[in-house]
C-alpha cells in the first residue's frame, strides 16, 4: 500500500487543537451539509434495542445521540473524540434519551473495554488516524465477537463535486496569478478509504472480516442551506483548499474567494449551494 496515501497534512494533535476550534465554529453548518450521510449510515448500521455502541470521532455528538435513542434505555452508548472542546460541547447539548458516556481520547490508543461493543459507528470520524491499521485493530479489540463496524467515508475526491469543484476553481485562478496550488492526490488524506480494495486491506490487517463497501452519490448543501458565502467560507476555512492556500499571498486568497463566489452562485438552488458528494458506507464483522 502506498504509505503516502494516508498523509493528510494534518495530525491527530491538529484535531485536538486548532482544527477542532475551527470545526466547532462552523459545526451547525457542517452537520447540516452531511445530514444525508447520517441517514445512509444508520440505515446500514441498524443499531438495535439493548446494544452497546461506540461512536468514533463523534464531534459534538449528533450521531451519538441518535444512536442512544436507537438502542434505548437498556443499551449503552459511548461517544469518543480526540477534541476535548467538541466533547465538552457534546455533553452540554440537550439530550432527552438514555445517558451517554463521553470520552476524550485518540481511538488509536484509547483504553477501551475489551470485547465489549456490539457496534462501532463513525460518520467521517476515521479519516485522520496517524496509523490506520493500529487504530482499527484497537477498535476491533474493543468489539464483541460477531460485533460489527459501520463507518461513512469519502470516495475519491474527484468523484465528489463538493470537494473537487472549489479546488479546480482555486487552482485555475491561483495559476493565473503565478501561484501554483499544491493539491494532494484525489485518493489520499480524508479520501484514502475511497476504494474498496484499500479499505478491505486496512480492515483485514486490523482483524475485521466480511468487509463491504457500498458507494453512494447524494446531493449536499455546501456549508448547509444558506447563502453562497456559507459555502465559500467553509472551503476557505476547513479542508484541502484551506491547506493549499495556507502559504498563498493575500491577493491570491482574495482572488480565489471572488472566483468561488461567482462559480458557486450558479449552483445555488434557492436553498443553498447544491453539489454532489460521493461517499461510501463501509461495514465489517469482528
Amino acid at each position: 500500500m502506498d504509505g503516502d496515501r494516508f498523509a493528510t497534512g494534518m495530525t491527530t494533535a491538529d484535531w485536538a487543537g486548532e482544527r477542532a476550534q475551527a470545526w466547532a465554529a462552523m459545526a451547525d453548518r457542517l452537520e447540516a451539509q452531511i445530514e444525508g450521510v447520517s441517514d445512509l449510515l444508520f440505515a446500514a448500521a441498524r443499531p438495535m434495542d439493548g446494544e452497546r455502541v461506540l461512536d468514533v470521532g463523534c464531534g459534538r455528538g449528533s450521531t451519538t445521540r441518535r444512536a442512544s435513542h436507537a438502542v434505548g434505555p437498556t443499551g449503552e452508548v459511548m461517544g469518543l473524540d480526540v477534541a476535548a472542546n467538541l466533547i465538552e460541547e457534546a455533553g452540554r447539548l440537550p439530550h432527552d434519551g438514555p445517558p451517554i458516556t463521553w470520552m476524550v481520547a485518540d481511538a488509536q490508543r484509547a483504553e477501551l473495554p475489551p470485547a465489549h461493543f456490539d457496534l462501532v459507528l463513525s460518520r467521517f470520524g476515521v479519516m485522520f488516524f496517524d496509523d490506520a491499521t493500529a487504530a482499527f485493530a484497537n477498535l476491533a479489540a474493543a468489539t464483541a465477537p460477531t460485533g460489527r463496524l459501520c463507518v461513512a467515508v469519502w470516495q475519491r475526491r474527484d468523484r465528489s463535486e463538493i470537494l473537487q469543484r472549489p479546488l479546480d476553481v482555486a487552482a485555475e485562478v491561483a495559476g493565473q496569478l503565478g501561484f501554483k496550488l499544491e493539491l494532494p492526490p484525489p485518493d489520499s488524506g480524508p479520501c484514502a478509504y475511497g476504494e474498496p480494495s484499500t479499505t478491505t486491506e486496512v480492515l483485514s490487517a486490523a482483524g475485521w472480516s466480511d468487509v463491504r463497501f457500498e458507494p453512494h452519490v447524494l446531493d449536499m448543501y455546501a456549508g448547509g442551506p444558506g447563502p453562497v458565502a456559507n459555502a465559500v467560507e467553509i472551503g476557505l476555512t476547513i479542508g484541502a483548499l484551506q491547506l493549499a492556500l495556507a502559504e498563498a499571498p493575500a491577493e491570491v486568497v482574495d482572488a480565489v474567494r471572488a472566483a468561488l463566489t461567482a462559480d458557486l452562485t450558479a449552483a445555488h438552488d434557492g436553498v443553498g449551494v447544491k453539489l454532489r458528494g460521493a461517499v461510501g458506507i463501509v461495514t465489517a464483522r469482528r
